[in-house]
């Protein structure tokens, strides 16, 4: 595309802060009563209880260790994620 592998690199890290800025305005928890259906409809399907979801393992890494719980959000390929 005729950009070097540091700009690259660059871009990767203002797309990964400026998701992680966004996170905190967008980023909503699920209520109480949400995770309760979640949580009865995943037992149900798959028989396993006190979940309340999940993802497809990809990662969108993190040029940074989140303040709350961050070592939770280190990934087994060394860098922070979520």
């Amino acid at each position: 595309m005729g950009i070097g592998v540091g700009t690259v690199v660059l871009y990767c890290c203002h797309v990964t802060r400026a998701l992680w800025e966004m996170c905190r305005k967008f980023g909503n928890w699920m209520s109480e009563e949400e995770q309760q259906v979640s949580m009865k409809a995943i037992e149900e399907n798959i028989q396993f209880p006190n979940c309340i979801g999940s993802g497809d393992g990809s990662l969108i890494p993190s040029d940074r260790r989140p303040d709350i719980v961050g070592n939770n959000y280190l990934s087994r390929k060394g860098f922070f994620g979520v």
